[in-house]
């Protein structure tokens, strides 16, 4: 039986093969194919509309679909603008892509698609620019979605209807950086938004309630408070766990005990950690003008379901009360009020 062949680099004439360099290629990527920068290959309408889109230059990677080429990724650049035409849609509405492909006649094995050799073997070209037409559903964000024999990147979708000519407003830039940090993902939990949002390592944003509402101490079962208090959270496809931090800050009335979690997606089966807080009001606190606030702080390690991963899933705050003959505050939100959430998404557990 072979063993063994030749790893990168061996000196003197020992030959390395293709589908080393794509290795090297894959690897440096980290396994993550997209464009290299948030300017490179930028899908627009021309400056005076007409039927033709154009593709900035830039850098992308683009990885091997084929079954017989396991990680593996082509890379490349091109320094020029590229214009592509886009045939008319007259008295019909269509879903276009504008994908780079990469047309490999050499590779083995299934999924590398039928190419022919091009006319200069050495100077090629072995990939291309291409406008995908009739494309579904219309909604579409990845190509490999609608044939997943291609190894292809896609960098935009068109929408037209009746019309022989693309406007800026028909096109969603549907591109994928290269850093791990920087991909799109797939919306598939909530109502679709354009374009896809970016699954980063870090999520952090921050919401306001500034409308006077109220928490009764006598709700003991966990509920969704305050009205409003969800995040739309892009779970990375490679997350394994989280670290979450945080802060909520409602306003009190009177001693109050209970509970604050975080409901990740729907139904009631994967929830957060649970924070806990006791919060009494004093002699100086009960002396005060009106309704004091405190501050609830946010915190701990969540295993990510593989369900959720590489989709977009709703975060939202729910409280509930404990022992409500004892505690009498009640919870409320005003102008001031506001939950803060942090993640930090981790590829492997600590």
């Amino acid at each position: 039986m072979t063993t063994g062949g030749v790893p990168w680099y061996i000196d003197q004439d020992a030959r390395h093969s293709p589908k080393t360099a794509r290795f090297q290629a894959w690897m440096a990527a980290r396994g993550q194919q997209g464009v290299i920068t948030s300017a490179s290959c930028k899908v627009s309408a021309l400056g005076t509309p007409g039927a033709f889109v154009t593709v900035d230059p830039g850098g992308f990677v683009i990885n091997s679909r084929a079954t017989a080429i396991a990680f593996e990724a082509y890379a490349d650049k091109f320094d020029s603008q590229l214009t592509l035409p886009v045939t008319p849609t007259p008295g019909a509405s269509r879903t276009d892509l504008v994908i780079l492909r990469v047309e490999n006649p050499y590779a083995g094995g299934v999924g590398t698609g039928s190419w022919p050799i091009p006319a200069d073997p050495v100077g090629g070209p072995y990939w291309q620019a291409r406008v995908i037409e009739g494309v579904t559903p219309t909604n579409i964000t990845d190509v490999t979605s609608w044939n997943n024999t291609w190894t292809a990147l896609t960098l935009a979708r068109i929408k037209r209807t009746n019309s022989s000519i693309v406007q800026a407003a028909d096109i969603t830039d549907l591109r994928s950086l290269v850093d791990l940090s920087g991909k799109r993902i797939i919306d598939d939990t909530l109502p679709p938004t354009s374009p896809p949002p970016i699954a980063s390592q870090i999520y952090t944003n921050s919401i306001h309630f500034p409308t006077v509402t109220t928490f009764s101490h006598n709700t003991t079962a966990f509920t969704d408070w305050p009205a409003g208090g969800v995040f739309s959270v892009p779970i990375p496809d490679w997350a394994v766990e989280c670290d979450i931090f945080g802060t909520f800050n409602p306003q009190y009335n009177n001693d109050t005990w209970g509970e604050f979690r975080f409901r990740v997606g729907s139904g009631t089966g994967n929830t957060t950690p649970t924070i806990m807080w006791d919060e009494n009001v004093s002699a100086d606190q009960a002396a005060g003008p009106g309704p004091q606030q405190f501050v609830i702080p946010l915190g701990g390690t969540w295993s990510i379901p593989s369900s959720m991963r590489g989709t977009v899933q709703p975060w939202q705050a729910q409280v509930h009360m404990l022992n409500p003959a004892l505690h009498l505050g009640d919870l409320g939100t005003r102008n001031g009020v506001y939950l803060n959430l942090f993640i930090n998404f981790k590829r492997y557990p600590y």
